[in-house]
């Protein structure tokens, strides 16, 4: 079973890996003016922990990543 780290950036389809998170998250709790950094970014992960994602994230990477230019820039 993935670690909660991984299974969180695992369905982003991004290069932040799992190990990027934990080193930010190390970083923020070392730095006392970190606090609120590290706060703004609990709160949000409570409420979806409770909340789910009205985004279904699956869904959307399939639809939108294929693509190799979503939008043209002549357009």
């Amino acid at each position: 079973m993935p670690s909660g780290l991984h299974a969180a950036t695992r369905p982003t389809g991004t290069t932040v890996s799992s190990h990027n998170v934990s080193s930010l998250l190390a970083e923020l709790t070392r730095h006392n003016d970190c606090a609120d950094a590290l706060h703004a970014l609990v709160l949000p992960a409570d409420h979806l922990d409770t909340h789910r994602s009205p985004i279904d994230h699956a869904r959307r990477h399939a639809l939108f990543s294929m693509r190799p230019c979503f939008i043209d820039p002549m357009q």
